[in-house]
């Protein structure tokens, strides 16, 4: 039997073989048809019953150009292309189709598992274990199915040997993700990942506005943090090679194209361990507010960061406090600092740093960059001056002498020009007070009656 569509569009070629009749009881039904360069065969037994038709037995289904296939099905995104087949038990029976026992092989990927959806699909739920899966040509297909989710109640359980993304391979992947009314709930999203990165998310994805929004947790445990992050194309700038290796953690982030937000995370960075909270506001001027608490901190590898950021005109609040952290050599313990940036300005609002190098230190203020003037006030207090000294390589600049010592200072003026002037207290009294003028080529003292 021959059918041709209204438009002379693919010609449709129906051959079956239909048993014994009998009303109420099953009859055996054998059927192959040809279309599209594809061929369908089915051999089973038939019912058509109080509670409507029932259809049950093997199928198979073989493509010569899948790809020509499946769009004349309306099914335009799906990157399979030339030769393809399903093998599977068809079970059509009370208004939903069931395919158990599935198979499926392409020249792209192999694939098993099973297939039960209702007869209008939309709704049911899909499993597939499969080979080999390449993310980036599934990107366009991804977004149809969403664009045409209204209404639709699907859920895929996907299992992968090897995922390929962005040139290289993701191993042990799985993901089990429901489809609801242009909403994605992805219950489980896990891989093993390039540098020994163990990531499992779960999160929401939303579609109903103009950009997806994003809001989940994401747990993370990294042998090497940076072969990761060159996977993903992101190089940090002047960070040594030693740094951004070990880490792991979790955190919990929205996301809607614009508005990263994290409400906590929990991290393990090398030897640090950090929790907090913060956002970043993506554009030509990115904005963030950060607030963190850490265990111990090395400072200097990490500097290079900011002079990026200033340079990407990025602008913000950073709030951290800080058990142990070591700069220059210094060790500084009990560490509490907030400072926010903008302009070429950091606006240093709080600095306590209970311990470095025997001094307690307190500051507040404004510090210029790029020629902008600083204006910064601060307190010392140390029991151990010498200590202190050393640490600035200046030890003999008080001989033996070292009696505590309480220093009240201002430091101003432009990068070129800095002034620097102040009380020191001893416990002979208060000391004269000194003016010292720095500048690129030069130091120059004087002195002031302490009156002045």
């Amino acid at each position: 039997m021959l059918f041709r569509s209204r438009g002379g569009g693919e010609a449709l070629r129906l051959e079956a073989t239909i048993g014994r009749l009998d009303p109420g009881r099953p009859f055996g039904f054998a059927a192959k048809v040809q279309s599209v360069g594809a061929e369908v065969w089915f051999t089973g037994a038939a019912n058509r019953g109080v509670a409507g038709f029932q259809l049950v037995g093997p199928i198979k289904v073989a493509a010569a150009d899948t790809s020509k296939f499946l769009s004349h099905l309306g099914v335009t995104a799906a990157p399979l292309r030339g030769a393809s087949s399903i093998e599977a038990k068809l079970t059509w029976a009370d208004g939903r189709v069931t395919l158990s026992d599935l198979m499926f092989e392409s020249s792209e990927t192999r694939a098993t598992g099973r297939v039960d959806l209702t007869e209008s699909l939309r709704a049911g739920e899909v499993q597939l274990a499969v080979g080999r899966l390449d993310i980036e040509p599934w990107r366009d297909t991804v977004a149809t199915l969403l664009g045409g989710a209204d209404g639709r109640d699907i859920s895929l359980i996907l299992s992968a040997e090897a995922v390929g993304f962005r040139g290289a391979l993701m191993r042990q992947a799985r993901a089990e993700v429901r489809l609801l009314d242009r909403q994605v709930a992805i219950r489980q999203l896990s891989a093993l990942a390039p540098g020994g990165t163990e990531l499992t998310l779960f999160a929401r994805v939303s579609s109903a506005g103009a950009v997806p929004t994003y809001e989940g947790e994401i747990d993370l445990a990294s042998d090497n943090l940076r072969v990761a992050l060159a996977w993903l194309g992101i190089e940090p700038p002047g960070i040594p090679p030693d740094r951004l290796r070990r880490a792991g953690g979790s955190l919990r982030a929205s996301f809607d194209g614009r508005r990263l937000t994290v409400p906590s995370f929990d991290l393990k960075l090398d030897a640090s361990r950090m929790l907090g909270s913060g956002n970043l506001i993506l554009g030509d001027a990115p904005r963030f507010d950060i607030r963190v608490a850490v265990d111990r901190f090395a400072l200097d590898p990490y500097l290079p960061l900011l002079g990026v950021a200033l340079g990407a005109g990025a602008g913000g609040t950073l709030a951290a406090a800080v058990d142990l952290m070591a700069w220059r050599g210094i060790a500084m313990r009990d560490v509490d600092v907030e400072v926010e940036i903008a302009d070429a300005v950091v606006d240093l609002r709080r600095l306590r740093i209970a311990e470095a190098g025997g001094a307690g230190i307190a500051a507040t203020g404004r510090i210029g960059i790029e020629g902008v003037g600083s204006d910064l006030s601060f307190d010392l207090s140390t029991r151990r001056p010498a200590e202190l000294l050393r640490l600035f390589g200046n030890g003999d600049a008080i001989g033996a002498a070292d009696a505590p010592v309480t220093v009240a200072g201002r430091l101003h003026g432009p990068p070129t020009d800095l002034a620097l002037s102040g009380a020191v207290v001893t416990p002979q009294g208060t000391g004269d007070r000194k003016s010292t003028r720095l500048n690129s080529s030069h130091v120059s003292e004087s002195r002031m009656p302490s009156s002045a």
